[in-house]
């Protein structure tokens, strides 16, 4: 027997009690008044669903359904949970392609890497930042060499485009630029081209350089490398015009989803419609009886199926 003492000391307590302090916790007591149902909690996923949505959801159900007494009650209050599931599987199908398409460039990517694209077996960036990347260079390279002899004599180049530049006149007159006896102006000892300070100045003599010595060099050495660096840049915009229109056509398949996203679609919606289907026709065979019409018994048919007899 509890004693005297230990009653009132339980009632204190429970006077001192405030009960949950965290929404959570008041969420999760919200439904403790409700003493039947299938639904006294709520099939709500935590920051992904709104428990106001389900609440409105179950109402109209509800409404709709007309239940009379616990059974019919718990019967509508189950088709109200199927149907909160298949649009959630509806849900699921909608993030996964809006998925598939937020990450199509990479998907496509891999794509091109596969047999179909044995060169590029190896690369895994995708084939826009390429060709991208590209696109600026020859744009940078072309657009110093249209500008270079107007500059002023001091004014700062950039390193890799002026390296680009280097390189690329060496090319046209054929000029190893590893050949000792090849000296530039005012160039560091034993620096890489992409690691100098460069000025326009500098740029130019370097140029100069190349051009002296390779006397059989024809013409302008940077009106040539300009014209390079053009044509350059309407290759690689047209190899993105390219890509681009290749990635277009990936991107637009992955509309519909995959295989595998698809087949778990199916089956788990196939399982809640037969689901949902037999919790209304039960509610409306208990709703027809209520109102005195002659219910058949409900009809099962068992299927065997079976191989060819082994003897």
């Amino acid at each position: 027997m509890t004693s005297l003492l230990k009653i009132e000391a339980n009632r204190d307590n429970a006077l001192a009690s405030t009960g949950p302090r965290t929404a959570e916790g008041r969420a999760i007591v919200s439904g403790n008044a409700i003493r039947h149902g299938l639904l006294s909690w709520k099939p709500v996923i935590p920051g992904l669903e709104n428990p106001e949505d389900w609440q409105s959801h179950l109402d109209r159900t509800l409404d709709s359904l007309a239940p009379v007494g616990y059974m019919e009650t718990l019967l509508a209050e189950r088709v109200a949970l199927l149907l909160w599931r298949l649009g959630r599987v509806a849900r699921y199908e909608r993030e996964a392609v809006a998925i598939a398409a937020e990450t199509a460039e990479v998907g496509w990517t891999r794509y091109r890497a596969g047999e179909q694209f044995v060169v590029n077996a190896r690369r895994r960036e995708s084939p826009l930042v390429e060709v991208k990347s590209k696109l600026h260079s020859a744009k940078q390279d072309m657009e110093l060499g249209q500008r270079l002899k107007e500059l002023p004599q001091t004014a700062p180049i950039d390193p890799n485009t002026a390296a680009r530049l280097v390189k690329a006149c060496a090319d046209l007159a054929q000029v190893d630029l590893d050949d000792d006896d090849l000296e530039f102006p005012d160039y560091p000892d034993g620096a890489a081209l992409d690691e100098v300070e460069w000025t326009a100045g500098q740029l130019l003599k370097a140029i100069n350089a190349i051009a002296a010595y390779h006397p059989g060099s024809k013409g302008d050495l940077l009106g040539a490398a300009t014209h390079k660096a053009q044509l350059r840049l309407q290759k690689a915009e047209q190899e993105k015009a390219e890509l681009e229109q290749e990635f277009s056509c990936y991107r637009r398949k992955q509309l519909i989803p995959d295989a595998v996203t698809s087949d778990r679609v199916n089956r788990y919606e196939t399982t809640l419609e037969r689901s949902l289907y037999k919790a209304l026709h039960e509610l409306e065979r208990r709703q027809a009886a209520r109102d005195g019409q002659t219910v058949p018994l409900p009809v099962a048919v068992d299927v065997n199926l079976s191989g060819p007899a082994q003897e």
